[in-house]
């Protein structure tokens, strides 16, 4: 899309699939937050259930590293997925307000 043939509609269409793009972003960013959370929850659970029932403690510690994991992905794809959109939109919306503003 060239910056040259945007009109108003155009600019606001890509202002609302902008902030869409930051709210899936920061969305993934809590799910990955719950995620760290959640493994410090099982190693709270772990400590917890060690002279209790050693098998609880077990399960408990064996998904300590499976919340670390999907945390750590969740982080990795929030940047992969949301980055470059919003970077090639803004870039567009800016070039778009400094020929609008050239051309009046």
């Amino acid at each position: 899309m060239d910056y040259r043939n945007l009109s108003s509609a155009d600019i606001r269409r890509l202002k609302r699939e902008l902030e869409g793009f930051y709210n899936a972003r920061m969305v993934l960013m809590w799910c990955a937050i719950g995620a760290m959370i959640t493994a410090i929850a099982f190693l709270g659970l772990g400590v917890h259930y060690i002279s209790i029932n050693p098998f609880m403690a077990a399960v408990c510690f064996t998904f300590i590293p499976l919340s670390i994991g999907a945390g750590i992905t969740l982080f990795i794809l929030r940047s992969a997925l949301f980055n470059k959109r919003i970077r090639n939109r803004e870039t567009l919306l800016d070039k778009a307000a400094e020929y609008q503003k050239g051309n009046q």
